[in-house]
């Protein structure tokens, strides 16, 4: 899962950049906190939420482009175990941009970690909503439903990740789970 979200953090990063970065030593400065915002190298979680953090404050993005930042910062917030940090960049991440379904589906897996499988359950599904081939959004749906003991809504839910073509490293960790789960499903029966 997170494979698609730094995958889709680091297109937006390239496009930023090459629109926004001429050489100077102020906007190298720039460039080097957009790198380190959308790293994928979850050590650097730290560096990561420092670098988002001046991205944001930088006054050089507005509306739409903050969300990625935003959701990028709750990213790194969420590998340093500071949830509720999370949970607050997610959402303002949805409030700037709703019609993504990226920061539904990463803000879910806090809900996870906190334990709340209805609030996977309706992140996972307003992303479907947004975008009904995000394979991703089915497997951890099904997670959740499997979870709460609703195995007839859990194996819907991988069967329906299996079907969808897998067309970014999201798809593929969302089927390897769904293929993964139903065969631990079927091995209880």
């Amino acid at each position: 899962m997170t494979r698609h979200f730094a995958y889709a953090a680091q297109v937006f990063g390239a496009a930023l950049m090459a629109a926004q970065l001429a050489g100077s030593p102020a906007r190298a400065d720039y460039a080097s906190d957009n790198k380190m915002c959308f790293t994928t190298d979850s050590s650097k979680a730290a560096e990561k939420v420092a670098a988002c953090t001046r991205l944001i404050g930088s006054g050089r993005l507005r509306g739409k482009e903050l969300a990625s930042p935003y959701q990028d910062r709750a990213e790194g917030y969420r590998v340093l175990n500071k949830l509720d940090a999370a949970l607050a960049d997610f959402n303002r991440a949805i409030e700037l941009d709703p019609q993504s379904p990226v920061p539904y589906v990463n803000r879910s897996e806090v809900h996870r970690l906190k334990g709340d499988y209805d609030g996977v359950i309706a992140d996972t599904s307003r992303a479907m909503g947004i975008d009904p081939m995000f394979t991703a959004a089915y497997a951890i749906r099904g997670m959740a439903y499997q979870e709460k003991g609703d195995l007839v809504r859990a194996r819907a839910d991988y069967n329906k990740a299996l079907a969808i073509p897998a067309k970014r490293n999201d798809g593929e960790w969302a089927q390897g789970i769904a293929r993964t789960r139903l065969k631990a499903l079927d091995e209880k029966k």
